[in-house]
């Protein structure tokens, strides 16, 4: 989730057609707007929902150890694909 907040929780009910409504409180306080994808994943603690912002800050802390400062991952990718192409042309 995004920033140190501490967790709301909000009782909901799904309706005949599957549809849970988010509380307009939180959806205003995440930004949601109508039309919007959101993530919904299931694990063994349950079910999770989060805006495509909240995933991507998750995924950016967990390969946040394997940066280094200053080296770009897509400029060494670009290289790397470069160098690539040169020697399957050399070929």
């Amino acid at each position: 989730m995004l920033g140190t907040q501490s967790p709301q929780s909000t009782r909901v009910r799904v309706d005949t057609a599957g549809r849970v409504t988010l509380p307009a409180e939180m959806r205003q306080k995440l930004g949601i707007h109508p039309g919007e994808e959101l993530i919904l994943c299931q694990d063994e603690r349950g079910i999770h929902l989060q805006t495509f912002a909240q995933a991507v800050e998750a995924v950016q802390k967990v390969f946040a150890p394997y940066r280094v400062p200053g080296v770009s991952v897509v400029d060494e990718l670009i290289r790397e694909r470069e160098e690539e192409a040169r020697r399957e042309y050399d070929e």
